[in-house]
């Protein structure tokens, strides 16, 4: 007999089942695909790694498994010859394995809820916060074919400013201090199913036009729950935009093992006297929360602050 056990896809300990496409009684073939879990961040495809016959599934669609769990056995197909030719063996029928979507998103649901506490309850995070005149920008960046949206636009430059800011590029391992040496940046991305986080490794070694694209790329796939265990794992530092939704300021939870995420917020026009004038101006609210473990308030506030600085001088990026 050969046991399918949960491999490891990620840094979770729990998949939820979501789809197999086999059932109790086929015949395999190595390499088959036999069903699809997914993790908080994506879904992966378990293959056969010997052939057989399917006996028996032990986590059925919609329940959760944790990593080395048994998933189903199979039978090789010498057990199967070898049997007597005597025995009078009946075909069963196979029940046809159904489960509601409400109870798929809900273990999906749970093991969000239980990384977000993990990282509530396991590091020492704190939030700051500031306004950000982007006027200028604002109308710089309609002078690009498309437009830039400001996902884009902070993307790039939280990717610089990380560069000089090295212990926000960090993750708490084992007692220390690990600073990555690259940036591979994560972009929260609402799906509806929930919460998606696909990375774009290298970062900092990419230009505006190549980190646009591979954004649209990471986000259209975790949006169609296609994304591989290498684009949704390994991210050293987080983007939130909350901006579309009417959001400004918010408190945005820590990726583990990642030390900081920015959270962006709407952009907004404001009034302002200027000589004796009233003039209107655009602003953003950005949040950035960190583990207090790693790096201090003033620090982090020299981050928001070379952001900001960088933010109000965009020709250093149309």
């Amino acid at each position: 007999m050969y046991q399918i056990k949960l491999p490891r896809t990620s840094d979770e300990d729990e998949s939820v089942i979501v789809f197999w496409h086999k059932t109790e009684g086929d015949s395999i073939q190595k390499g088959d695909i036999l069903v699809e879990v997914q993790t908080e961040k994506a879904v992966f495809e378990i293959e056969a790694e010997n052939g057989g016959i399917l006996k028996n599934i032990l986590v059925n669609r919609g329940e959760v498994a944790r990593v080395g769990d048994v998933l189903a056995v199979i039978e090789p197909v010498q057990d199967q010859e070898d049997k007597s030719d005597t025995e009078n063996v009946q075909e069963k029928e196979v029940p046809i394995q159904t489960q509601t979507t409400e109870s798929s998103e809900a273990h999906f649901r749970r093991t969000i809820a239980k990384r977000m506490m993990q990282s509530l309850q396991q590091s020492a995070q704190l939030t700051e916060m500031r306004w950000v005149d982007v006027t200028v920008l604002n109308g710089k960046r309609y002078e690009t074919d498309p437009p830039l949206n400001w996902t884009d636009i902070i993307a790039y430059l939280t990717v610089k400013v990380l560069k000089n800011h090295p212990h926000l590029n960090a993750i708490w391992e084992n007692d220390r201090i690990i600073v990555h040496p690259h940036v591979h940046l994560g972009i929260a991305v609402d799906t509806d199913k929930g919460l998606v986080v696909p990375v774009i490794k290298d970062a900092d070694k990419k230009d505006l036009v190549e980190l646009r694209q591979e954004s649209r790329c990471l986000i259209n796939k975790a949006k169609s729950g296609l994304l591989s265990r290498e684009e949704s794992s390994g991210g050293t530092f987080t983007l939130s935009n909350l901006g579309q939704y009417g959001i400004q300021f918010f408190t945005p939870i820590i990726n583990p093992p990642e030390t900081a995420i920015l959270g962006i917020g709407k952009v907004e026009s404001y009034l302002v006297l200027e000589e004796g004038q009233i003039k209107e101006r655009y602003r953003l609210p950005i949040s950035l929360t960190f583990d207090h473990r790693i790096i201090d308030g003033a620090p982090a506030a020299r981050f928001l602050q070379t952001l900001t600085d960088l933010l109000n001088t965009p020709e250093q990026l149309i």
